[in-house]
């Protein structure tokens, strides 16, 4: 892979492999990961100028993936559904994470601005553009997203967390910030 930016790596729901995506959209699995129709995938995506790969999401049985441009276009092999995508809406910031739903039968995608856009089964539950007053922003962008109870948890350059949640929210760094900007949240348990 030398000279191609990896832009996300998500292991298989048995822990025994990872696939991991690359900016013009070539998939590479390792040990259960080796199962994904990397090819497929690959052809359903028609990136623009300007356009890469930011995000994948694997389904529950590893057999299916979804590929998620900056432009919220939605690329689909295996068992991973297409239920929408957003190639033809004009975004505030550019989509830099995904997540599935359990049941396989959606997917919520996060903007940089904390805009999140739900398809298929997944639950929306609000978005930071959705309850920050006219004219606030952000200090920094939006960088990934998690399963947080029956919602999400967001997470900022700077540390910030945002929690869209019926779980009770822990803190976040805020204050001070980072020595390198956080460009991940992952997943425990």
């Amino acid at each position: 892979m030398e000279g191609v930016r990896a832009v996300d790596l998500e292991r298989t729901a048995s822990g025994n492999g990872y696939v991991i995506a690359t900016e013009p959209g070539a998939i590479f699995g390792y040990g259960e990961g080796q199962a994904v129709d990397a090819l497929s995938v690959t052809r359903a995506l028609r990136l623009a100028p300007g356009e890469w790969v930011m995000s994948l999401s694997l389904t529950a049985s590893g057999r299916g993936v979804w590929l998620f441009t900056n432009r919220g276009q939605v690329g689909t092999s295996g068992d991973a559904g297409f239920f929408g995508d957003l190639k033809k809406t004009v975004l505030n910031g550019p989509v830099l994470d995904s997540i599935p739903t359990q049941s396989g039968r959606g997917f919520s995608m996060v903007a940089s601005d904390g805009g999140i856009f739900a398809f298929g089964d997944a639950g929306f539950v609000g978005s930071i553009p959705g309850v920050l007053a006219a004219g606030q922003k952000l200090n920094r962008a939006i960088t990934g997203m998690v399963h947080y109870g029956t919602g999400y948890l967001m997470v900022g350059e700077d540390g910030g967390i945002f929690s869209f949640s019926d779980r009770p929210f822990l803190g976040s760094l805020g204050s001070p910030p980072p020595l390198r900007p956080i460009v991940a949240v992952a997943q425990l348990g």
